[in-house]
Order: C-alpha cells, then structure tokens, then sequence
C-alpha cells in the first residue's frame, strides 16, 4: 500500500521527465514508465545510490543521536523559533501552506516545522531520510524523500515556501541546484537560501587544503581520517570555548561538524550580492538578507503572484 497521498504526493513527479506519479505496491510509477522505489515510506528518486555526495552525508547524519544532539549545536526548537525570520514571514503566514526542505539532513527541523500549521515535504540526498522518516513516523504533516537537488522529483510552481540551509555549496554546481529549486516555488511563494561566504585567513586556507586532500578519498578512508583527526580538533574546540569564541558541543556533534567541513566533495562559496543577483534575474522580488554570520550568509526572496511557469 503507497501511504503518500494528497498534496505531498500532487508535488511529487519524474525527476527525468516532470510526468505525474501514481502508487502501486511498493514504488512510485511516472506515467512514461519510470519506476521509483519505496523504502518504508520514503520514495527514492536517486539514479545512483553510490554518489559520493550522499556517501558523504549518509555517514555525517549516520553518526548523530536524536535524543541528545542537536544540529550545529542547535536545538529544533530553536531552529523553528528562528525560522520564520529566516524566511521573511510571520507563523501565522506559515499555517496551511506547503513547505519544502530542501536538504533536511536529519530532518529534526522538518518535524518542527509542522508546528505552524504547515505540511512539509522533506528531501534529502543521504540515506538519512529513511531514518528522520521512523523517527517522525507519528508525524502525517511530513512526507521525506530521497533526492538529488540537481534533478528534483518536484512539481514546477508547487511550493509556497522553499527553504535551503547550507546545501546547494555542496551540490556541483550551485547556480545549477539554486534554478532547479526555483522552478517549484508557487506564484507568491518564498524562497530561502543559505550559502558559505569566502572568509580568508591562513588557519581557514590550511584547513581548506586538508579538505581538499581528505574529500577526495574513497568513504571509508575520509571517516577514518576524520576519526583520527578528532581528538586534536575537541582539543582546539574546548580551547575556543574557553576564549568565548565558540559554543560547546559534545562529541559527536563535533564529530558532525568536522564531517561537513572536510567529507564533502563540493564547497563553493559565494557573495550576498551574486545571490542578489540570481534572483532578480529570475524575476523575484523582495530580495533581503535575513542571516549574517562568519561562515556564511542567508538571502529570502519572493516570486511575484504574477510569475510565469
């Protein structure tokens, strides 16, 4: 039995053809024929399961605990306190309307999310998405799905609120992900992105070299590189801490942390006005910098109500 069913199923469609999607017993069907498993609830729409951008986060989120980490050393009750200003709207603009997380990761935000009245769809590239989904399995406001934001299974104009928080720098190509998740906000609807911006620094561009060497390696060899690197990295963290400069986290939220900065294949990094830029070649309106931090930065912007496919 397919338990997908009303809006979060009408925006979900062929990431090789846009054509509409209907259930059978145990996978999704596009009207051309093509076929899409489903994991538990999860349907999966990636062609290539070895992708190096998904092994890499698979084994990030693999390593947090739901019961006693938090995201970026966050709690999701933080995080959806600060989302609408992210956002640019108000909670009461969020109820009823449908939400897209692009890029959930574990996917603690997404269930908060709902909290304002809204249905979200929650996408990801890792395997995370399978266990976000058993965890919020008592949440029918959350449809998670397994995809690749270069080629997204969702309906052009669907989504009144698209969000993406430190995911499409990972992608090969951020311009590239940033047009496709364009294509499926709704006429009036909001889209927020956040992205790395160029910090400089002899520290940072050491690191960056470390990165380099240490992405590049087959899976198994990043995380155990990552794992040795470890001890040294709580070493300097409590050193921070100490100074001020910096929250403290626990184990494995560190560990988290040291995955993003040095597993991924991809980190682009770019400028507040280049976002700009992109948006109002595409026609949005209301362009606001809503997030201004040391690594990175978060743009909202409208589409005009009157916006063309």
């Amino acid at each position: 039995m397919v338990l997908i069913e009303g809006a979060k199923l009408d925006a979900l469609v062929c990431p090789f053809d846009k054509a509409s999607l209907s259930g059978v017993a145990g996978e999704l069907v596009c009207s051309n024929g093509h076929k899409f498993p489903l994991i538990g609830r999860v349907p999966s729409f990636l062609p290539d399961a070895r992708d190096p951008v998904r092994s890499s986060f698979s084994r990030e989120w693999a390593t947090f605990d739901y019961e006693k980490d938090r995201t970026w050393g966050v709690t999701a009750e933080e995080r959806r306190r600060r989302f609408p200003g992210q956002v640019n709207l108000s909670p009461e603009d969020l109820a009823g309307k449908l939400v897209l997380d692009a890029g959930c990761g574990n996917g603690a935000l997404s269930n908060e999310l709902t909290k304002f009245g809204c249905d979200v769809v929650a996408a990801d590239i890792s395997s995370s998405v399978r266990a976000a989904a058993i965890r919020f399995a008592g949440n029918e406001r959350i449809q998670f799905v397994e995809a690749d934001l270069m080629h997204p299974p969702f309906r052009p104009g669907t989504f009144d609120v698209v969000f993406s928080g430190g995911v499409l720098h990972h992608t090969p190509d951020t311009r590239h992900a940033f047009e496709q998740l364009v294509s499926t906000v709704a006429p009036g609807g909001t889209f927020y992105v956040w992205l790395y911006r160029p910090v400089t620094g002899r520290l940072l561009a050491a690191k960056l070299k470390v990165r380099d060497v240490v992405s590049r390696l087959p899976a198994r060899l990043r995380y155990a590189v990552v794992l040795i690197l470890l001890p040294q990295a709580m070493l300097r963290h409590y050193w921070h801490v100490l100074r001020g400069q910096e929250q403290r986290l626990a184990l494995r939220e560190r560990l988290v942390a040291l995955l993003v900065s040095l597993t991924p294949r991809y980190r682009w990094v770019h400028t507040p006005e280049e976002v700009h830029d992109w948006f109002e070649e595409l026609g949005f309106v209301e362009i606001t910098n809503t997030d201004q931090g040391t690594w990175g930065f978060g743009v909202a912007a409208r589409r005009p109500a009157a916006a063309k496919g």
